[in-house]
């Protein structure tokens, strides 16, 4: 069995595998496992936002597949899950989703009976969501609305401008705003966060990197970091190995690539000799997510204050939000914010604490960050001083936005690190550097987003391009059903 790609999906699905008696070996071409997790390996970002993640509850899907890993103990549940804040106006978010509406209808009482149906509705979508992990098609809820956005489905219960952007707030996981967003893939994110529960990785999102790979090693598995695949051997409609860079050829049952369809459909598995790979989704089209920036800074706090996470939105106006995240250097009118506690410093006892920001934003830019395509999955990239003026001048507008939520607080500019779109390209391999996978549009969302299997005999795709799409949680869950396809189809 080969696995091509060490990001998290590809290095959950070899773990998968090897715990599950197959003999694997995953092959990465980076010179470390991660992929947009190294942003946060080897402590270089501990505690940043990218450690929270959902599907972690007693029976949520993470909780399920680290149990069988035996890592359960590397996650914690969360309660409450994060604050809301709309401008000035917070609520703090109860994992219980119960609580969550009780809250919403006391404060906005004129929009209790809309506010009940639409929570309701989300909580009736868990057996759609159970069908369409294993491939099948939604019966009920998400068959209702697979061709609208979560902004229709919410329009005709809520009128409360302020009451539907509290509603509909968790579109930053996603990636766009409500009038765009799936209302299937919104309530994938809502169901993990209030259904299936969120969770946090304490020891940061390295100590799962690590884990996974003794995992794989411990099963009988094997890694090779620095080894590109360079073509996927193919006979007709199967394939049947791959080839490294160096020439070395490695047969195989089946494979299981975790990296960019367009690398691995239109590079990997071009062949002269034979007809275009295809992909149904390349063929139709597909569009890629945005990007994403990521600020990080130490802060000095005058006020102690526990690991918290916030999404903030300027308005209830999310439209306005999305719109000036495309601008040239964005005001940062929406973003996640993480906090997390480092302990007290100096004489007068202060705490000092890491705040991670990160905010959406377009790669496809009129400047296109200044770096020719061919040089940005290089290091190259690290050169271009357009490019580091860019994401340090976008970085500090995120970072200053993110420090004046929290009263008191002092960045430390001497601590700060920024991670930009070029960053998200290299590690990942993403193609425009698209940190959510395909955009989460209705037609390529829920019953539209590929699956595991593809038109290839023997070959299968995990990551964060398979449903349910981008997130750790995402790429964990897309990883179990590849592991699943694969054995089955043995």
């Amino acid at each position: 069995m080969v696995v091509i790609g060490g990001g998290l999906g590809g290095l959950c699905t070899a773990a998968l595998l090897a715990r599950r008696g197959a003999v694997v070996t995953l092959y990465e071409r980076a010179a470390e496992l991660g992929g947009m997790a190294l942003s946060a390996a080897e402590g270089r970002l501990p505690g940043s936002g990218v450690s929270w993640l959902g599907g972690c509850g007693e029976d949520g899907p993470v909780r399920r597949i680290l149990t069988e890993l035996g890592l359960a103990d590397r996650i914690e549940e969360v309660d409450p899950l994060y604050v809301a804040q709309i401008g000035t106006d917070q609520m703090v978010v109860p994992a219980d989703p119960e609580r969550w509406r009780t809250e919403l209808c006391e404060k906005f009482p004129e929009e209790g009976a809309g506010i009940t149906r639409f929570i309701e509705e989300l909580i009736s979508a868990e057996d759609d969501l159970e069908r369409l992990t294993y491939g099948e098609p939604p019966t009920d809820i998400l068959m209702r609305y697979d061709d609208q956005t979560v902004g229709a489905w919410l329009r005709p219960l809520v009128q409360s401008p302020e009451a539907r952007a509290f509603l509909t707030l968790p579109w930053i996981l996603a990636g766009l705003p409500p009038s765009l967003l799936s209302a299937a893939r919104f309530a994938e994110v809502w169901h993990s966060l209030h259904v299936r529960r969120a969770g946090r990785l304490p020891r940061g999102v390295s100590d799962l990197v690590q884990a996974l790979q003794e995992v794989l090693l411990d099963a009988g598995g094997a890694i090779r970091t620095g080894s590109p695949v360079t073509r996927v051997i193919r006979r007709g409609g199967r394939v049947e190995g791959v080839v490294l860079q160096d020439g070395t050829e490695h047969r195989a049952e089946a494979i299981a690539a975790a990296i960019d369809p367009t690398d691995l459909f239109e590079d990997l598995m071009m062949d002269p000799d034979q007809l275009q790979a295809g992909y149904p989704p390349l063929r139709r089209g597909f569009v890629t997510s945005l990007s994403a920036l990521q600020a990080t800074a130490e802060v000095t706090l005058s006020t102690p204050t526990a690991v918290r996470t916030t999404l903030y939105q300027k308005s209830p106006d999310a439209e306005a939000a999305y719109r000036d995240l495309q601008a040239s250097i964005p005001d940062f009118d929406a973003f996640t914010l993480t906090v997390q506690p480092l302990g007290p410093v100096g004489p007068e006892g202060e705490e000092r604490s890491l705040l991670c920001a990160t905010g959406p934003v377009p790669y496809n830019r009129p400047d296109r960050w200044d770096v020719p395509f061919p040089e940005r999955r290089t290091h190259e990239f690290d050169q271009k001083e357009s490019y580091l003026d860019l994401r340090h001048e976008m970085g500090w507008e995120l970072l200053e936005r993110a420090a004046a939520l929290i009263s008191g607080s002092v960045l430390d500019e001497d601590s700060e690190r920024f991670e930009g779109p070029l960053e998200v390209e290299r590690r990942a391999f993403a193609a425009g550097g698209a940190a959510f996978g395909w955009a989460a549009l209705s037609d390529q969302s829920g019953m539209y987003a590929p699956g595991a299997s593809t038109t290839f005999r023997d070959l299968f795709v995990a990551g964060s391009w398979v449903y349910p799409g981008g997130s750790i949680s995402g790429a964990l869950q897309s990883a179990e059903r590849a592991a699943q396809e694969i054995l089955r189809s043995l």
